[in-house]
């Protein structure tokens, strides 16, 4: 069964008030016109339709309008024009419209709900975990310099070790703050990657070397695989991808085995170049691999503690090869090490 319109209604009354017009007109006809009475009570009847009809057609299309026209405007957030309401409020569609519009308008809220309670959560163990960050190394500081103060600077078994544990920590604190402006950097998009043509493989050797005596410390050994190529040209942002080679690469020593290897191979395919730097390391549990780029996340706490980092570095690496259109993969094996693995533009 269609819905009643506006026009249908207005009909409706008007027929309504015009068959009363026209019974009222009758009663006083009679007595004075008796001769012409048909004519004249057809003639008011439809004379007062017509009157009828007008008003209470636009009367009720404004009223109507006036009380329905915001609820579309909000829930569309857009500035219907009267005449499409008019053709809602003739075709007798306004109510079976206004319902899909407000069940889709709800669907949107409740997503957007909780989107906002996720993002809730997450903003509370990041405040959390900067709190955390900057803490420990100010109340290490804390605690150094009220011993010298105290008359520890005195004490030449201990006024220097204490210095130099005071600069540990501020360093400490600088990196994190330098690695927060970093990734604010990166999501605002004001740090737009420079461009460049440049020899990935020039580049992970200076990387390399830069790591050569923390690997060794370890016993590591880094090996590089470039294939055949002498030379393996991609267009990147030289200093980002330093910066991301530089932290898989430490990350492969710092989780790394005691006298275990490190392993960057270079792969070509299509216009990509692919790099991977693999260790066999301690691995990753299966239901970390989805959070370990998250900020400050550690899968192991205790380790992460001891290694030192700020626990921003992959956070940083992932935020760097997003801002290039590129993705990074993760694969591991508790106990057996790690695979992370990015893609360049190659340029031939």
């Amino acid at each position: 069964m269609k819905p009643f319109s506006s026009k249908r209604i207005s009909i409706i009354l008007s027929l309504l008030f015009s068959i009363i017009t026209g019974a009222a007109m009758s009663m006083s006809l009679l007595i004075s016109f008796s001769d012409y009475y048909w004519i004249y009570i057809l003639f008011w009847m439809l004379l007062s339709f017509i009157i009828y009809y007008v008003s209470i057609y636009n009367a009720f299309n404004k009223y109507i309008l006036k009380k329905i026209k915001p609820y579309f405007e909000t829930i569309d957030a857009l500035q219907i024009p009267e005449s499409k309401l008019y053709r809602h409020l003739e075709g007798g569609e306004l109510l079976k419209d206004i319902d899909k519009k407000f069940m889709e308008w709800a669907k949107r809220k409740v997503k957007e709900i909780a989107t906002l309670k996720a993002n809730e959560k997450y903003r509370k163990e990041f405040l959390g975990n900067v709190s955390h960050e900057l803490k420990t190394p100010l109340f290490n500081m804390q605690g150094y310099i009220s011993t010298l103060i105290d008359g520890g600077l005195n004490d030449d078994n201990i006024n220097l070790k204490y210095l130099h544990s005071s600069e540990k920590n501020i360093n400490r604190l600088i990196s994190v703050v330098e690695d927060l402006e970093t990734i604010s950097a990166l999501e605002s998009g004001s740090r737009i990657p420079d461009m460049l043509v440049f020899d990935i493989l020039k580049l992970i050797l200076e990387v390399i070397e830069m790591q050569e005596i923390r690997a060794k410390k370890k016993g590591i050994e880094i090996k590089l695989d470039g294939g055949d190529n002498k030379n393996v040209f991609v267009r990147a942002d030289k200093n980002g991808v330093s910066n991301i080679l530089s932290n898989l690469l430490i990350n492969s020593i710092i989780y790394g085995k005691e006298n275990g290897y490190t392993q960057i191979v270079i792969k070509e395919k299509d216009n990509k170049v692919f790099i991977s730097v693999i260790d066999d390391g301690i691995g990753i549990k299966e239901q970390h691999i989805n959070r370990i780029f998250e900020r400050f996340y550690r899968v192991d706490k205790s380790r992460s503690k001891l290694q030192g980092g700020t626990g921003l570095g992959l956070s940083i690496v992932k935020h760097i090869i997003e801002a290039h259109n590129q993705e990074i993969k993760v694969t591991s094996k508790l106990k057996e090490g790690c695979n992370f693995t990015f893609s360049l533009d190659r340029v031939n």
